[in-house]
């Protein structure tokens, strides 16, 4: 058997697919489940609630603004960034996927396989292409 290339990186065909990943993708994973979840809402809907008790009891000081204005497009730019690098991650494995189907097919495109690599202009000619087929083939 041959290995399957992927992203400059040689996988095994016995690759153990199942295998704990490093701690940045775990934890990623972990925090995006987090993040989606009621308890979430339900910890931010607290978080800001306490966060104008607070507000209140310090007589809306500066230093209480501030702690908004700088704390909360942190978090949020985090969640953010590990939201992005999990969706990025599942679009590699769905896009590895379809590679797959595409593989496995007898009259499918063996153009279509890297179709993801493909520059607009490629992807324009190539509908181009298929919609000319479509119409000849009526």
């Amino acid at each position: 058997m041959t290995n399957a290339h992927v992203d400059d990186a040689v996988i095994a065909p016995d690759h153990d697919f199942s295998r704990n990943h490093g701690p940045a993708l775990r934890a990623s994973h972990a925090l995006t489940d987090a993040l989606g979840s009621p308890w979430a809402f339900g910890l931010t809907t607290a978080v800001a609630v306490v966060w104008l008790i607070i507000g209140f009891l310090m007589d809306f000081s500066r230093s209480w603004e501030l702690t908004g204005t700088l704390g909360i497009p942190l978090v949020a730019l985090y969640a953010l960034f590990a939201l992005q690098h999990t969706q990025n991650h599942n679009d590699r494995a769905v896009q590895l996927k379809l590679d797959e189907l595409l593989r496995a097919l007898d009259r499918a495109d063996e153009r279509l396989v890297a179709i993801e690599d493909v520059d607009e202009s490629g992807l324009h000619d190539l509908r181009a292409t298929y919609r000319s087929e479509l119409l000849d083939n009526e």
